[in-house]
């Protein structure tokens, strides 16, 4: 059962990776907007979680505007720059390995077994 989900999830990843690849600058407006709810999610939680921290924050605003901005771009920098890139660029291997995967053609020990005995039989 394992080895017949490969190949759909292969072609899955490659569809996805392909999504990325024509529709780029969108991806990173995604990227920037998913980054920015979880942010905002993770400061609303800390807020409920701890007050003190909520006070805070709220007397060092400067401060924590600018550390969540920085942290923010650094992370959709190194996603733009490193990882999304080569996802587009493996795209063809997922496509290939479906591919491959799809074409293979399992034969059991005992149907080896079998086709070697024929052999041997039509020959002597």
């Amino acid at each position: 059962m394992k080895g017949a989900l490969i190949r759909p999830r292969h072609r899955v990843i490659a569809a996805l990776e392909a999504v990325v690849r024509n529709g780029i600058f969108l991806t990173f407006f995604a990227l920037a907007w998913a980054l920015a709810h979880v942010f905002g999610w993770a400061l609303d939680r800390s807020f409920d979680l701890c007050p003190h921290f909520a006070v805070w924050v709220a007397t060092h605003a400067a401060l924590t505007f600018v550390t969540v901005v920085t942290v923010e771009i650094a992370i959709l920098l190194y996603m733009m720059a490193r990882r999304i890139p080569t996802w587009i660029d493996n795209a063809y291997r997922h496509e290939n390995r479906a591919d491959n995967l799809g074409s293979l053609k399992r034969i059991t020990v005992q149907g080896a077994e079998r086709a070697t005995a024929r052999r041997t039989d039509a020959q002597g």
